[in-house]
């Protein structure tokens, strides 16, 4: 019988999800320690184990993340969680986010996952599980979207306790901790898929090849990041062009409004008409504010964004 094939998603990348709580901590920092810690553990009770990327440097959209799980037996996105901007330590809780159309033990094995989040990080709060809908039985996370769209059965989001929470965050700070969290959540995987122990037996000649070819496909997503980065000036340079035919004025981000703006309303869409309208109205009063219309949301250029918006 061949092994269970489960997909790691390191979730974000970068310095992504600073802790406001404790600012040395980075959800995707945790995120990519984790997947780590946990592709050994997991291969070391005899699965074959994947990650969406490899380069903690580097996106990639959430939707084309959770498609890479064709052919997989499971899909898990690690995170930790946030509530508001600012310090919350009242909310703590786990939560295992599962697709609406998982089975009875999928949801009991999102249950246990779940528990033993809230027990091992000694949280306040019980562990929670949920599902989620953008519009009917459309899932509303991208990952998870994608990966029910190549069939893969069971897909899940961990989100491992709050770090808008300070104790939450600095327990996850710790990589001895991690430790735990990889075992103990590799000890559920593998009982989920009827592994009693650790697996010592190396993989077949088939099971290799098929670890080069996903070796493969995911250093081949990689080499075309550099496209991604290099949208932004191509899309303005494009803008430019278009310009220059209609007269008019066309930027990834436009800016409407008082050049010294105290506010500004930040949006993309069928809103942009009636924002600029009420931006014009209230500067008619007095008012500092301004609109930034959005053209390019994916990919987000920071440089473009922060040079279209008032210093103020």
């Amino acid at each position: 019988m061949r092994p269970p094939r489960i997909l790691l998603d390191p979730g974000h990348y970068g310095d992504y999800n600073r802790s406001p709580a404790v600012p040395s901590y980075h959800e995707a920092h945790m995120a990519w320690a984790l997947c780590f810690k946990l592709k050994a553990e997991l291969e070391a009770y005899g699965c074959f184990v994947a990650t969406t990327r490899t380069d903690p440097r580097k996106d990639l959209a959430v939707y084309e993340r959770g498609k890479m799980a064709k052919g997989f037996d499971m899909f898990v996105s690690l995170h930790s969680n946030a509530v508001g901007k600012g310090v919350n330590n009242a909310v703590d809780h786990p939560v295992v986010i599962y697709l609406m159309s998982d089975n009875a033990d999928g949801i009991a094995f999102a249950e246990a996952i779940s528990a033993m989040i809230a027990e091992v990080m000694d949280t306040r709060e019980l562990g929670r599980t949920a599902t989620r809908a953008l519009v009917g039985s459309v899932e509303y996370y991208g990952v998870l979207r994608g990966a029910k769209a190549v069939g893969c059965p069971h897909a899940y989001i961990f989100e491992h306790s709050f770090h808008t929470a300070t104790a939450p965050a600095l327990w996850l700070l710790d990589d001895g901790n991690l430790d735990i969290l990889a075992k103990r959540e590799a000890a559920i995987i593998a009982e989920f898929f009827g592994i009693k122990s650790k697996e010592d037996e190396p993989m077949t000649a088939q099971e290799k090849e098929h670890v080069k070819e996903l070796e493969k496909r995911i250093e081949e997503l990689e080499k075309t990041y550099h496209f991604y980065d290099e949208l932004p000036d191509l899309v303005e340079d494009y803008m430019g062009k278009i310009s220059a035919v209609t007269g008019e004025d066309y930027h990834i981000f436009n800016y409407y409004g008082a050049p010294d703006a105290e506010r500004v309303i930040v949006a993309m869409g069928s809103v942009s008409g009636t924002a600029r309208e009420t931006v014009a109205y209230l500067n008619s009063l007095g008012e500092k504010v301004g609109y930034l219309q959005v053209h390019l949301f994916n990919p987000f250029s920071a440089e473009y964004f922060l040079s279209a918006l008032p210093k103020t």
